[in-house]
């Protein structure tokens, strides 16, 4: 597998002890998971969809969770990344694929899971608005 993932024939996710991993561009989406969606033949506007879910899901992980704006403007990223994410996917399936596979690529590390973990705790029993239109920024 080592040799397959330093050839380039098996994408390598970034499983580094840090939260944030790389973000070379800056664009707020791991490299490592840029590179994930571009492997996953999405097609029409779900790649866009899926970055922006994924830049959702980043933030999540490297929140301050006592900057109590900070967490309600994540929350509402969030649920409108899904929104959209499930507007642009082919079917509702593929759309609920879709979102547990970029947590699962995203959320890869003992550190990543402690982060999120800790997000979904405080966040959990509130409400969040629906998003307007397609939640497609």
């Amino acid at each position: 597998m080592t040799q397959l993932q330093t050839s380039g024939a098996v994408l390598s996710l970034d499983r580094s002890t840090s939260v944030a991993g790389t973000d070379a561009n800056g664009d707020g989406v791991r490299d490592d998971v840029t590179a994930w969606i571009g492997t996953q033949g999405y097609s029409g506007d779900l790649p866009k969809a899926a970055a922006q879910l994924a830049k959702a899901y980043q933030t999540v992980l490297t929140l301050t969770l006592t900057d109590d704006a900070a967490v309600r403007a994540a929350r509402l990223a969030s649920s409108d990344a899904v929104e959209c994410v499930m507007q642009k996917s082919a079917s509702i399936e593929a759309g609920y694929k879709a979102v547990a596979d970029l947590r699962r690529v995203t959320v890869n590390t003992d550190a990543r899971v402690k982060a999120y973990l800790a997000y979904v705790e405080l966040v959990n029993d509130t409400v969040a608005r629906a998003p307007q239109g397609d939640g497609c920024v």
